[in-house]
């Protein structure tokens, strides 16, 4: 072979070499990602599914009426439990209520006297006692705060709101608790008996088939119901019966972080394919 050849050929073979090694080394995310991925022929049962939070949305409501002097928090923030959310204008200043101790407290000090001074003053005293313990409620019912620590879903208040008497109190504040979080899947009713708890699920979003998230059957509903997770979705039939049941999860790279109602595609191991993979 001419001396050309040999050197166009020896060129060729080292730029295979290259592309070969930058496609194994360079690209560590989309090997990641493709390893995540399920074998198109992996037998499952597709379920949509949606992250739910164990507690439930807590609804935050006021205990009084009267108009809202500040709102200190936003729809995402995080906040502990007890944390003030906001407050309400009181008609009674705290002022009043300090002057009120006082003068409890001047008035427990009298000693001595007549009995019916004594007595007048035991009954004077424990009416300011009363007003003070009433002074004091209505002054703790104009700090909203939070029940349980979590993160601010909703805020339906800004300040110089009025809250009138309704029957049923508004709700200022929704949040929920991001640290326990479950999927909730909706099993098509023909295919729920092939799901037991305990089975594998792997979750992708919707149409995907990359693994964002793991998990396993925590428990199944004993009676179907209508659809509610992609009812708009034009690929799934919002008519259908589906059966629910629930997953706990566990992200695919610890650093995600998926919002309650946030929606997935769970693809649920059949029993007979994890019974078979487990006895490999």
């Amino acid at each position: 072979m001419p001396k050309r050849l040999w050197t166009a050929a020896i060129a060729v073979a080292a730029l295979g070499a290259a592309a070969a090694w930058w496609g194994a080394t360079s690209r560590p995310g989309e090997q990641a990602r493709a390893q995540a991925a399920l074998p198109a022929s992996e037998p499952r049962v597709v379920a949509q599914a949606q992250i739910v939070a164990i507690d439930g949305i807590i609804e935050v409501r006021p205990l009084m009426e009267g108009k809202v002097l500040r709102v200190l928090v936003q729809p995402g923030d995080r906040v502990a439990a007890n944390q003030l959310l906001a407050e309400i204008e009181s008609g009674i200043p705290k002022a009043a209520v300090d002057q009120r101790e006082a003068e409890m407290r001047a008035k427990a000090g009298i000693a001595g006297g007549r009995p019916a001074e004594v007595r007048a003053a035991g009954e004077q005293l424990a009416a300011a006692s009363a007003a003070l313990d009433q002074g004091k409620i209505v002054l703790s019912r104009t700090k909203i705060v939070a029940p349980v620590g979590g993160i601010i879903m909703t805020r339906s208040v800004n300040p110089g709101d009025i809250l009138g008497s309704n029957a049923i109190a508004p709700t200022l504040f929704r949040l929920v608790n991001p640290e326990r979080i479950e999927v909730r899947l909706e099993l098509e009713e023909l295919l729920a008996s092939r799901v037991a708890i305990g089975l594998p699920v792997t979750f992708v979003l919707p149409g995907g088939k990359v693994a964002v998230g793991r998990g396993k059957v925590t428990r199944i509903a004993p009676q179907v119901e209508k659809r509610t997770i992609g009812a708009d979705d034009a690929r799934v039939r919002a008519d259908s019966m589906v059966r629910p049941a629930w997953s706990d999860f566990t992200p695919a790279d610890r650093g995600d972080a998926f919002p309650v109602n946030f929606r997935l595609e769970a693809w649920v191991r059949p029993f007979a394919a994890s019974l078979r993979h487990s006895t490999d």
